[in-house]
């Protein structure tokens, strides 16, 4: 469960009921969207920070982030064969041995820790990949948030600093740090020094995708996940089922992180991979439409993997990169 009571951090709260939950099946039947299921998550009966909302955007046009790597080895994806693509990925459900590359889906709390989650849920699934060992340990959320200076009430307006940690620091396992919610227990350094931050990206991998979707298709079906940034209305909070198109336009909620797991080219839509929690949408994930309309904002501007670890769980490796194109 993910239900917050009144008690937080913030003092301007959204309460989320059943009038809340009226107003989006209205705004749906008004505008003629039935492509998804409204109805009682984790966040119902509960509160939520009105500063998670930005109500004062127009839209997710508005989403703006500057997501240039100048400083951490990358290389673009852009030079992609997509003539023999299949017509649906899904990263859960992969492994012919009944193994899963990602880990059930974790929640955040009330806190914008929406990235480090997606981020960690990315590289983890990748280290797997690239290694062909879905038996790897998990990756540390708190890790990715506190360990590259971030903290759970500033919301996130550049991911650069958890890239950069994790090519330059590295991440320790889920074991050695977990997520303990915002007002964690003192950082051990000790603990650290002796446990060793066991995974370290050496290339970043990043996707312009500008309402192209072919190479982020193409990275879902031949690399694994990305990391992904969209911008959902407040009824996003209610989603259960379906592929989500916003209907409540006059209520945006901002950047939102998460990882890209997936697509359909049935329902031409992208499967996102949350950190609110399993009784939040399918299981924890989402569709979202190609776009370009409707899209929330997921293709703007660009999306990010790791395309080379230089150490996998505590051994250094020069893992093959992902992507042999344009550097």
């Amino acid at each position: 469960m993910c239900k917050q009571s009144e008690t937080s951090r913030n003092s301007q709260l959204l309460e989320i009921t059943g009038e809340f939950l009226d107003e989006i099946k209205a705004a749906q039947a008004e505008n003629s969207v039935s492509s998804w299921v409204a109805g009682r998550t984790c966040w119902y009966d509960g509160y939520v920070p009105l500063s998670c909302s930005h109500a004062a955007m127009d839209g997710p046009s508005e989403l703006t982030i500057a997501l240039t790597l100048e400083d951490v080895p990358s290389v673009q994806v852009d030079d992609v064969d997509a003539s023999d693509l299949p017509p649906r990925v899904d990263w859960r459900f992969l492994d012919p041995r009944g193994y899963p590359w990602m880990d059930a889906v974790e929640f955040q709390g009330l806190s914008f820790a929406c990235l480090p989650f997606a981020l960690t849920a990315v590289a983890e699934s990748l280290a797997r990949t690239a290694t062909g060992d879905p038996t790897l340990p998990s990756l540390s959320e708190a890790d990715l948030l506190f360990g590259s200076g971030g903290n759970c009430w500033a919301p996130f307006d550049d991911p650069r600093p958890a890239l950069a940690h994790l090519h330059e620091t590295g991440i320790l396992t889920h074991e050695d740090w977990p997520f303990e919610g915002c007002n964690p227990p003192g950082f051990d350094t000790d603990k650290v020094r002796r446990a060793g931050r066991r995974t370290r990206a050496s290339e970043i991998a990043w996707v312009f995708v500008k309402n192209d979707p072919t190479a982020a298709r193409w990275w879902l079906a031949n690399c694994g996940p990305l990391l992904a940034i969209l911008s959902p209305a407040r009824d996003f909070l209610l989603y259960r089922a379906g592929t989500y198109v916003p209907v409540l336009r006059d209520q945006w909620m901002g950047a939102h992180a998460v990882a890209l797991i997936g697509y359909d080219d049935v329902r031409n839509a992208w499967l996102c991979r949350n950190s609110w929690g399993r009784n939040w949408g399918e299981d924890g994930c989402c569709w979202i439409p190609y776009g370009p309309e409707d899209n929330c904002g997921i293709l703007a501007p660009k999306m990010y993997g790791v395309n080379r670890f230089s150490m996998v769980n505590g051994v250094k490796v020069d893992t093959p990169p992902f992507y042999t194109g344009r550097k």
